[in-house]
This record gives C-alpha cells, sequence and structure tokens, in this order.
C-alpha cells in the first residue's frame, strides 16, 4: 500500500489497494449525496439485490482509484482498472461481509484528518 489512508480489498487470495480520493468522493457524492447518505444507501437498500449492486459499483470504485493512483505514481508499471462485472466474478457471496468492512475501512482511513500539535502552546502570557 502506498500509505495509510488507504486499505486492502481481498478478491480472489489477491489483494487490491482500495483509496477513497477526492476523485472517489466527487463520484460518490454524485451518486448518493455524500459519504453519510452511501454508508444509508448500503445498509438500508430496499433489496440484497440493490445491496450487491451498490456494494459492487463502490468497491470497483474505490479499488480502480487505487489503481489509478498507482499507474500515476509508478508509470513503468501500469495495472489495468477491474471492471464491476470482473469484481462480480471475484468475489463470492461468502466474500461480501468482508467487502462490507473493507469499504467501512477505506472511508475511514481516507477521511482521517492529520493534526499536528505544536512544541509551545499557543496564548500563554509572558510575564
Amino acid at each position: 500500500m502506498e500509505n495509510d489512508r488507504s486499505s486492502v480489498i481481498t478478491l480472489c487470495g489477491k489483494e487490491y489497494e482500495a483509496v477513497l480520493s477526492i476523485k472517489a468522493t466527487q463520484e460518490i457524492t454524485k451518486r448518493y449525496g455524500g459519504l453519510e447518505q452511501m454508508g444509508n444507501k448500503l445498509t438500508n437498500a430496499e433489496n440484497a439485490a440493490e445491496q450487491i449492486d451498490e456494494a459492487l459499483w463502490l468497491v470497483t470504485l474505490l479499488i480502480n482509484q487505487g489503481v489509478q493512483r498507482h499507474n500515476l505514481l509508478h508509470p513503468e508499471d501500469k495495472r489495468t482498472p477491474l471492471t464491476e462485472d470482473e469484481v462480480a466474478v471475484l468475489a463470492s457471496p461468502a466474500d461480501f461481509a468482508e467487502i462490507s468492512k473493507s469499504i467501512t475501512s477505506v472511508v475511514v482511513n481516507g477521511s482521517k484528518r492529520s493534526v499536528e500539535s505544536e512544541d509551545e502552546p499557543k496564548n500563554t502570557v509572558d510575564g
């Protein structure tokens, strides 16, 4: 993995780096209205087929963001993006719970904010 803001999604024993990038966030916002609404859609889908479709779209998006980032950082070692159909073939129904956890992990890791502390406290009175 390139950094701690990504997560690994395993399909058929192969690890794929998944990334919540700004581009992925834009696509999620277009489709759902935002990250919170995405979570609601995944957990409150009207039926299992809809939930699977949404999870496939999302996991494909996140994996392909990892592929695109890899390709930008390593132009000499290009990887091919996956299609939703390929993800559907690589993932088994038994993988679904793990994929859902991985999606959550990617979103949490991608949403982390770094806070740096300063050595000297602010707003002190010299006296």
